[in-house]
């Protein structure tokens, strides 16, 4: 992605490849990657030159624009070594072509030539020219139209839900081991364990915003209740997480209330070979990746920071951040010393593979976070 970025943020109707011939596989994934781009002539076989003969590169570089001399012609040095850069400016000058590098650290364009007070362009893409460059599309597996209650009952449910603590987690984590199934279903009270007072209102919440209904509580404290779809299940089942980070990630607005994020796609799986892999929410800043992954049950397993590190380097390794968003809080020692000793180990793994964690004591700043992320990584993106 950093290498092609300049022709996904302004498309060209041709690109030409000139090579270092000590190149060892990267000319095939360019070419694959460039084919994924509807509309886009890709011309002749790539021209291979001496990364250190700067006359050779010249040639090539002159070779190029004669023979689309009816076209604008730019250069783009981003993956260039140096040698080559030089001759690709000396062209580019002698034919008052645009020369640009691609500052992806700082998400821009630069126009190297000609040389102009307003040289730089802010890159804006969305999920799907990104993905292209890794020859990957998306494909949305959950669509919030689909449960059985209005959106705004969704959010309003799911904001309910981040706030709530290990209550919550706990009710959310009966509901899970219980209401299995397909179809509309009623969960009869033998599945259910005695609940308190305070566990039996969380679920009178989720009564009040439409997703169960028929909630009835036995004299020994079980309960029984019915659910309309799997939708509305999957929703309650973890659902939720994904779905309350992915509106507080288009909520974000930078200083001038324009919008953080150029495109935010929620429960994205990535076709590819062997095992399913899925983004829960995917954020597009400036040409970069920030990719969410929520988990609400048994979070603390360094398997999920391996699993969310592996789908990354999918689509853009470095060149993303990755964060891990859950519920649930972190385990005291006071309360958990064993727990808290394999929070500590999580946490170590998950520096040692860049991700950043978000648990259930800061999930109500996600929206701030995000932004930090996005323009302040705690990991500096290539």
């Amino acid at each position: 992605m950093p290498h092609i970025i300049g022709l996904v943020a302004a498309p060209p109707d041709k690109v030409e490849m000139i090579i270092s011939k000590d190149s060892k596989g990267q000319p095939e994934q360019a070419y694959r990657a460039l084919k994924s781009f509807p509309h886009l002539e890709i011309y002749r076989d790539p021209i291979f030159i001496d990364a250190y003969n700067i006359r050779e590169a010249r040639e090539a570089c002159r070779s190029v624009a004669e023979r689309n001399k009816d076209f604008e012609i730019t250069f783009d040095i981003t993956s260039s070594a140096k040698i080559p850069s030089f001759a690709a400016r000396d062209v580019a000058r002698e034919g008052n072509h645009r020369l640009i590098f691609v500052d992806s650290y700082n998400h821009r364009i630069i126009n190297v030539v000609p040389e102009q007070s307003a040289n730089i362009v802010e890159i804006q893409l969305n999920l799907d020219d990104y993905l292209n460059c890794y020859g990957r599309r998306a494909v949305n597996t959950f669509q919030i139209d689909k449960i059985s209650v209005p959106e705004k009952n969704a959010y309003d449910l799911s904001t309910y839900l981040s706030t709530g603590g290990t209550q919550i987690a706990e009710c959310l984590a009966l509901l899970r081991s219980s209401a299995q199934g397909k179809g509309k279903r009623t969960i009869p009270f033998r599945k259910s364990k005695p609940l308190s007072v305070k566990q039996y209102e969380v679920f009178k919440e989720v009564e009040n915003y439409g997703f169960i209904s028929q909630l009835q509580r036995d004299s020994s404290g079980r309960i029984s209740f019915q659910l309309a779809n799997d939708f509305d299940f999957k929703f309650l089942e973890g659902g939720w997480l994904e779905y309350f980070v992915f509106v507080q990630a288009k909520s974000c607005k930078d200083e001038n209330g324009n919008a953080v994020f150029s495109d935010v796609q929620l429960s994205v799986e990535i076709p590819s070979n062997g095992e399913r892999k899925e983004i829960d929410v995917a954020c597009i800043y400036r040409g970069q990746l920030l990719h969410v992954s929520c988990k609400t049950a048994s979070p603390f397993k360094t398997a999920h920071l391996d699993e969310l590190r592996a789908v990354s380097d999918l689509v853009g390794g470095d060149f993303a951040t990755r964060m891990f968003v859950t519920n649930n809080y972190p385990p005291t020692p006071e309360k958990a010393p064993k727990e808290a000793k394999k929070y500590k180990a999580f946490l170590a793994h998950a520096e040692a593979r860049k991700v950043i964690v978000v648990c259930g004591d800061r999930l109500s700043q996600i929206s701030s976070i995000l932004k930090q992320q996005a323009t302040r990584p705690t990991y500096s993106r290539i």
